[in-house]
């Protein structure tokens, strides 16, 4: 059986049907921009956090979902960009300068508006490539698509505790616990998490970290190379015990 021939090229010089569409699919295989070397750099984040996201960072012109607020500082702290923050007035400026968030480079938005969010989201979208958003109302699917082609055109990332239908990635904490607390002594100290990430539609599962964030000093450090502070913490806690038991 002969493979069927495409018809003949239209006479005023145009692409046939069938070349447009092999175009099409050249221009969208991810293959072939590698190739060609066309491939839009991801912004980076902490090398803990690469295994999270299929493209190893951000990719431009997409949002991601972060059901964790100190998690998703952390994904913003690798970036090393310009970046701005809206609706929340109350993120924690010292954690996200611990993360690695250049301060400096930060645009605040604590209110948008319930009405003029969407308009502010416009504005800023062409004017820094990283944007943390809180979305006071909302998103439909019509408004994410309509916001994601304007990502897609001006190469911005969302980062976003909201749900937003169509999202490139959704990563969320599956387990935390903190250490540095005993029986009514100590402080926190730092905070164990698995995180898991999905793909658009629920594709792409089985990407899963586990990493302290924060550890002692506030930042992001992998499990691997902080196996002996639950020993440390356990041993401190076993003594602080004693001591206390002592006491009475």
């Amino acid at each position: 059986m002969t493979a069927p021939t495409p018809g003949p090229a239209p006479a005023d010089g145009r692409p046939s049907r069938a070349e447009r569409l092999a175009a099409l699919i050249e221009a969208t295989d991810p293959t072939a921009r590698l190739r060609t070397g066309t491939t839009t750099p991801v912004l980076p984040v902490h090398q803990e956090l690469v295994p999270l996201l299929p493209d190893g960072g951000l990719r431009p012109g997409t949002a991601v979902e972060v059901a964790d607020a100190g998690l998703l500082l952390a994904l913003a702290g690798g970036a090393g960009t310009w970046a701005a923050v809206v609706g929340m007035p109350d993120l924690g400026l010292a954690a996200a300068h611990s993360y690695g968030v250049d301060l400096d480079r930060v645009l605040l938005v604590d209110d948008p508006g319930t009405d003029t969010w969407t308009d502010v989201l416009a504005a800023l979208i062409p004017a820094v490539p990283l944007i943390l958003l809180n979305a006071p109302t909302a998103i439909t699917p019509h408004l994410a698509q309509r916001l994601t082609a304007r990502l897609r055109q001006h190469q911005c990332v969302i980062l976003t505790p909201s749900y937003w239908p169509g999202s490139a990635v959704r990563i969320e904490v599956t387990t935390s616990s903190w250490t540095g607390l005993g029986q009514g002594w100590g402080q926190l100290r730092e905070r164990r998490i698995a995180a898991a990430s999905t793909g658009r539609n629920g594709l792409g599962t089985g990407r899963r970290v586990e990493v302290l964030l924060p550890d002692e000093h506030g930042r992001v450090r992998a499990i691997a190379d902080a196996d002996e502070v639950p020993v440390r913490e356990r041993a401190r806690a076993r003594a602080g015990w004693e001591l206390a038991a002592a006491a009475y």
